[in-house]
């Protein structure tokens, strides 16, 4: 009896296994196939938008983006709860690493509506992840011209633009970030270590002071700090800056022996 019973389970654990793999191997084939098409529809946009701006007279355009705005908006109804799903299932597929899969749906799906700030944004993420940074640029580039300055896609830029070593750039649309939200310590610790970079260092101490205000307790942005008020010739500022890394680190030699030399 008890061999009969793990016959079957044997039986059932190889069935299952099998259709597995003939599952696995369909879905492979509809992948391959889709995606050269789905590539050449979004070199087919790229193309597009390569087109010279002032060559389309102006009435035209406004003329097009009204109508296409009906067509979107009539299609993203439509197609809601669909959308919707997709995009559950592009970020469960990217989290898990699926990446040509999650890449296949989004551009899909921008086929439908190319302006969606949720597909676009999880495709920039995807771009991020295989360390394609110039893809992922443009498209903050793009959704920044539709979508206009918003925080969110700002912030995401200048972080693309600072892994891609491009400082300066980096630094104003942070700077513009900043503006629509002027007490977020992530973009002031990004504005202070920018500029302390390339050497702005009264760029550099004019947000440290932002950020330390938030968090005034930050060793490195004290350090920041008082290496910006020596640079800056701000030296009674600087031994102020001195003594409140001392209070964190007492015993900081390095620190107690520049305090002693200003002193002097």
């Amino acid at each position: 009896m008890d061999n009969s019973i793990l016959l079957k389970f044997e039986i059932i654990t190889t069935l299952i296994s099998f259709l597995y793999i003939i599952y696995y191997y369909f879905e492979r084939i509809y992948y391959n196939r889709l995606e050269p098409r789905l590539k050449k529809m979004l070199r087919s946009e790229l193309v597009v938008e390569e087109i010279p701006r002032e060559t389309v007279n102006i009435a035209q355009k406004e003329d097009f983006y009204k109508k296409f705005n009906l067509v979107k908006d009539k299609i993203s109804k439509e197609n809601k709860e669909k959308l919707e799903d997709i995009i559950k299932r592009v970020k469960i597929n990217s989290s898990k690493w699926y990446l040509d899969s999650s890449k296949s749906l989004i551009i899909e799906w921008l086929a439908i509506d190319k302006n969606n700030k949720e597909l676009n944004l999880e495709l920039a993420n995807i771009y991020q992840k295989e360390k394609k940074y110039r893809n992922a640029e443009y498209i903050y580039f793009d959704l920044i011209e539709t979508k206009g300055d918003n925080f969110e896609i700002l912030k995401s830029l200048g972080y693309i633009l600072a892994i891609q070593n491009k400082l300066n750039k980096s630094i104003k649309i942070y700077e513009k970030a900043l503006a629509r939200r002027n007490n977020d310590t992530e973009i002031l610790e990004m504005l202070t270590d920018l500029n302390f970079e390339v050497w702005n260092f009264k760029s550099a101490l004019k947000y440290t002071k932002l950020y330390l205000k938030e968090k005034p307790k930050d060793f490195n942005k004290l350090l920041i700090e008082w290496i910006c008020y020596e640079n800056t010739w701000k030296i009674m500022d600087a031994i102020i800056s001195y003594k409140n890394i001392l209070e964190i680190q007492p015993y900081n030699s390095e620190v107690i022996e520049r305090l002693k030399n200003l002193e002097e």
